[in-house]
């Protein structure tokens, strides 16, 4: 070795340095080797680095046409799960998807828990069945113990009926979106998997709409029944 690697002293023929007594125990070659290979190092490096932004650009690319693609998907699903009337909640869904929008709907307006029911939201379906059922018993209650007074118990019933009407009637659309929404993010991905699911999650249930009227007449009698 001619020269200390550390500091650079001329130290041929030593063993340590004589200026700052680092060990000199490497043949020269050795150090440049162990020189090369840093740079080699770092020279991959880079390269690594720079395939990696060029895969990163690829991949971006590659994800906007998936979005894209997966748009085009989302809305064929849609119409699948909606079904009947498709064409008709189809740019429902897509106005509620902007913020801030709002849609109305008469069928859920007029007939709450059949709508919901015949679409198959079944939660939302107890919901507007079973509170405003509640509701009217707990008003036709306090009407029996206060029948002396002079409030027109049914005049408040019939009110707070509308109110529950209004409510479900501009909260359908948004609800039924988010359903068929939540139903896609669970559709299986093989064929006749695929097609059992949306035939039994989506589409219309008429059935379920005349099960829901028969519960709703039951529960329309009831406090009168408990009444008498």
């Amino acid at each position: 070795m001619n020269y200390c690697p550390k500091c650079g002293f001329h130290a041929e023929g030593m063993n340590f340095c004589p200026k700052c007594g680092f060990e000199l125990k490497y043949p020269v070659s050795d150090v440049s080797e162990e020189v090369n290979d840093n740079t080699s190092g770092q020279q991959t490096e880079q390269i690594a680095a720079m395939d990696n932004t060029v895969k990163d650009d690829i991949t971006s690319d590659s994800e906007k046409h998936t979005e894209t693609h997966s748009d085009n998907e989302k809305r064929e699903l849609r119409r699948a799960l909606i079904g009947k009337n498709a064409e008709h909640y189809l740019p429902i869904f897509e106005l509620l998807d902007k913020p801030n929008e709002k849609s109305g709907n008469w069928c859920a307006f007029f007939f709450s828990a059949l709508w919901f029911a015949y679409r198959k939201m079944y939660g939302w379906m107890l919901i507007a069945m079973l509170v405003p059922w509640a509701v009217g018993f707990v008003v036709t209650y306090i009407a029996m113990i206060n029948s002396t007074g002079n409030v027109s118990w049914n005049t408040i019933e019939n009110i707070m009926a509308i109110a529950f009407s209004i409510f479900f009637g501009l909260a359908a659309n948004k609800a039924y979106k988010n359903h068929i929404d939540n139903l896609i993010e669970k559709v299986p991905s093989k064929g006749k998997e695929k097609e059992y699911y949306i035939e039994s999650k989506g589409g219309v249930s008429t059935g379920s709409a005349a099960l829901a009227l028969l519960i709703i007449l039951l529960l329309r009698f009831l406090p009168l029944t408990v009444a008498l």
